[in-house]
């Protein structure tokens, strides 16, 4: 699923866009398409003196209370929404209010992508 969501995003979305997705080192975003996420593992990140706790924060906030969000969304551009059961590992997400508030560029097994545009 992660695969065919990669090649999704390599195909149908900019080079240059900005992904919202956990932090886990190896993603499908950043790993296998090269695009920019909003947030990359802490302990990556803080081997080389750039983790930013009040980004991991945001994430989190992006994910549990996207409604509330808007500010965070514009603040770190981002352009998509990834949701997988990575993410519901990580958050509290309640789907169907992503799927209320954003429209669905891809759905493909456990991963789901949201425009946000």
């Amino acid at each position: 699923d992660q695969i065919n969501a990669a090649a999704f995003v390599e195909a149908e979305t900019p080079a240059d866009a900005t992904f919202l997705t956990n932090d886990r080192h190896v993603n499908e975003v950043a790993a296998l398409t090269g695009r920019n996420i909003v947030s990359g593992s802490g302990g990556w990140l803080w081997t080389h003196g750039v983790y930013d706790e009040e980004r991991t924060e945001d994430v989190r906030k992006m994910y549990e209370s996207p409604q509330e969000s808007a500010e965070l969304f514009e603040k770190y551009n981002v352009d998509y929404i990834l949701i997988s059961s990575w993410e519901k590992g990580n958050y509290e997400i309640q789907e169907e209010v992503f799927d209320a508030l954003y429209p669905v560029c891809y759905s493909g097994g456990e991963v789901k992508i949201y425009s946000y545009q």
